[in-house]
């Protein structure tokens, strides 16, 4: 029909409506009231004839859009499901013999996609192979200097300025956090003095950077926990504790727990009592780690996959994060999912997205239109591709590959118009859209029947002006992989692959069976973020050596753990590049570089605890004790009802009985118990501040010759109360150890 235009002569609008009326057609609705629109065409409907759904890519209601879509999705996926129910419906040796095969998106049109269907052994070979020259060797933006073996530059300014996310100016913050009173370490930092910025000090932030280096340090070791780690002495095995109080007071390391994973975020959040928390607390730290990688490496070749920051709500539904994610296939199901990239050559991580809920995670790129044919919205794993391509900066004419979470056609023509990248990836039932999946099956199945292992089917064609190859291989006797791709050989590869099968009695045997270059390729790189997390998860695992309930300090302690990982690689890359043999760089695993990197840690300088000054006898000082206190820091108990009728604001002192009275016996036989507001400083085993040398309970006056404190710091290391262990507040002192003073008294008569 004519054109016309709402804003024209309406009496020929109404002559138009009136000649299909009489006719006994309908025309789409065009209000009157709407502005104008200019339409190319109107289209007649016949008798009982459905209108077709028609769009406006510019509509402002997402929902509406979206309801839209999903009706024309499903109308899509009916015709070419007919299409290729059609295809297989024929007989076998059609099918087997086939050369084409046309698969309709539209059923007002007569537009298809025309699949080339090869023979068995016409191939796409190396010389249509746009990425035949794949890199080998790792091309980076920033050349990192180690040193050379057994004698490495600094390793920790290395860690910190390439490889953490930026913790410049994280000192003063936290020095911040803890002045304000909702701070849940504040009574203890004002009680021991505890300050991170040191003005004096060339790095003033070395501090915090030292309590990062701990936190790596503990991978290193058996022992999990503060308590633990900041024991010393023997563990009745072949190592002794650790002992970290020689690097950082205890308390001050607990202070930088409780601080450090909102060190990145705004300062709103801060003491925020809501249980779940937005991303925007961790999203900051995430930018700076995605920033130094893209500084660092120029990506030719990319690996998609995800990672899991494991965590299981305790005290809140999702653990106090705006959304948390299961996922039964991984080692570590449920927690915060990162949607993350790699790149091949070096396995450094390249940039990595948070999986959040459908209502805040990133909408760019999600309501855009594709170049597909029927101009559908962009599917929400071909957006996160495009943004992980883009964010990771892969050079045009490099390449991305993924499992079948982002493989599809739209993602490898997206790919490539938008970014000229190349692209390979599997594909799954649910990413259908154009890709013959049912068609190959049916070549694959009609050519080699049961037996297809070692075999595959490959169909080529031009969607959007983007050649892609669609392949079935059959990768075991019941398996069946698929694959689209923009570029590879479909030739048989050199290196086979390895197939497991059991026999008629159940047991377990290996084949090895051919495979195309092109699935080779995917195969040999999609393991690489697995690996990753091995090494994060299994090896340094340090999300289970510092556990807390603090969902923000774990999340950072992942990226801690990711950040070494991606150092030791390209540590290892480094080296290679400098001519060391890879045998002895591949000695130097993931933990034993953990340790090189700790080998810098300072002597910490300070006095190891707040210690309160008292005099001993001769009026020097003494700074051997310090008083009990409780979680909180306090060494005063909450007043009781009755003090706070007295007018008291503060309770009683935590005491305990001293440690080294428990191991006498009274004239009775009797355990002796004497209480003590003080523990030693270095151990926290509960002494007597006063001098029990005369008291007549434990016998003649001269009996003891040393006092309580005395005794604990000149015992030898294989004494109950030497200075040493973390002590314990249940502990007891072994009765077959306890003493008695007294004289013996006579039973004769």
């Amino acid at each position: 029909m004519a054109e016309e235009s709402h804003g024209g002569d309406v009496s020929a609008m109404q002559g138009v409506k009136d000649d299909a009326a009489a006719a006994g057609r309908r025309v789409l609705p065009s209000p009157m009231d709407s502005p104008p629109a200019k339409r190319k065409k109107l289209t007649a409907l016949g008798t009982g004839t459905e209108e077709i759904t028609l769009y406006d890519k510019n509509i402002d209601d997402p929902e509406l859009l979206e309801t839209i879509q999903r009706e024309n999705r499903s109308k899509k996926s009916t015709i070419q499901a007919a299409s290729i129910d059609e295809f297989c419906s024929f007989e076998t040796d059609v099918i087997a013999n086939a050369k084409t095969f046309d698969m309709r998106y539209d059923e007002n049109s007569e537009e298809k996609v025309t699949w080339k269907i090869l023979a068995d052994k016409e191939y796409a070979t190396d010389d249509d192979d746009p990425m035949i020259e794949y890199p080998k060797k790792a091309s980076f933006n920033v050349d990192i200097d180690f040193g050379e073996v057994g004698s490495y530059n600094d390793l920790k300014d290395i860690f910190f300025e390439h490889f953490f996310p930026d913790v410049v100016g994280h000192a003063q913050l936290i020095d911040e956090f803890h002045s304000d009173p909702r701070s849940p370490m504040y009574t203890t930092v004002q009680n021991d003095s505890i300050i991170f910025h040191d003005p004096n000090n060339k790095d003033p932030d070395w501090i915090v950077k030292q309590c990062y280096l701990i936190m790596v340090a503990a991978a290193t070791e058996s022992e999990v926990g503060v308590e633990n780690l900041w024991k010393r002495g023997p563990t009745g095995g072949r190592r002794d504790y650790p002992d970290f109080g020689q690097y950082l007071p205890r308390n001050w390391f607990v202070a930088f727990q409780a601080a450090a994973g909102y060190m990145w975020s705004p300062k709103k959040y801060w003491y925020d009592e809501k249980h779940n928390k937005p991303w925007d607390i961790f999203v900051p730290a995430l930018d700076s780690f995605n920033a130094k990688r893209k500084k660092l490496i120029q990506v030719i070749c990319l690996m998609m996959d995800e990672s899991i920051i494991g965590g299981s709500p305790k005290t809140s539904e999702r653990s106090r994060l705006p959304s948390i994610t299961f996922e039964p296939r991984k080692p570590v199901p449920l927690g915060t999912k990162l949607r993350n990239s790699v790149d091949c050559v070096t396995g450094i991580l390249v940039h990595q997205d948070i999986v959040m809920n459908v209502d805040t995670e990133n909408d760019s790129l999600r309501r855009e239109t594709t170049s597909l044919s029927d101009n559908s919205v962009m599917p929400t794993h071909t957006a996160e591709v495009l943004r992980q391509v883009e964010a990771s900066g892969v050079v045009p004419g490099g390449w991305v590959g993924g499992d079948d979470c982002f493989g599809s056609v739209a993602t490898s023509v997206e790919v490539f118009k938008r970014f000229s990248v190349h692209s390979t990836f599997l594909v799954v039932k649910s990413n259908q859209d154009f890709f013959p999946l049912k068609a190959l099956h049916a070549v694959l199945k009609a050519r080699h029947g049961d037996r297809s292992a070692g075999h595959w089917v490959t169909m080529t064609t031009t969607i959007s002006g983007v050649p892609l190859i669609a392949l079935a291989y059959g990768c075991s006797q019941d398996g069946v992989s698929y694959f689209i791709s923009t570029c590879g050989s479909t030739e048989v590869s050199p290196i086979k692959h390895e197939c497991q099968f059991e026999d008629a009695m159940g047991h377990t045997f290996f084949k090895l069976i051919k495979r195309p270059k092109l699935a080779h390729f995917l195969y040999e790189c999609l393991p690489l973020i697995d690996e990753h997390n091995k090494q994060r998860q299994d090896i340094l695992a340090l999300e289970n050596v510092w556990r807390t309930e603090d969902v923000w300090f774990r999340n950072i302690t992942t990226l801690l753990g990711q950040s070494t990982v991606d150092m030791h690689r390209c540590f290892r890359n480094r080296m290679i590049e400098k001519g060391v043999k890879k045998a002895k760089v591949d000695s130097i695993k993931v933990i034993k570089f953990a340790d090189l990197m700790c080998g810098c840690l300072k002597q910490w300088p300070k006095p190891k605890q707040h210690i309160v000054v008292f005099e001993n006898e001769g009026g020097t000082r003494d700074e051997r004790l310090t008083r009990i206190y409780g979680k909180d820091g306090e060494t005063n108990k909450p007043p009781t009802k009755q003090q706070e009728q007295q007018g008291r604001n503060i309770g009683n002192a935590y005491v305990r009985n001293c440690f080294v009275c428990r191991g006498y016996l009274s004239k009775k036989g009797k355990q002796i118990n004497n209480q003590t507001s003080f523990w030693c400083s270095k151990c926290h085993m509960p002494l007597c501040r006063a001098d029990r040398r005369k008291d007549d309970e434990f016998g003649p006056p001269g009996s003891r010759d040393l006092t309580c404190v005395d005794a604990h710091y000149y015992a030898d290391n294989n004494s109950v109360i030497f200075c040493g262990n973390i002590h314990g507040q249940k502990e007891q002192f072994p009765k077959e150890k306890q003493i008695s003073l007294h004289p013996r008294l006579s039973n004769r008569t």
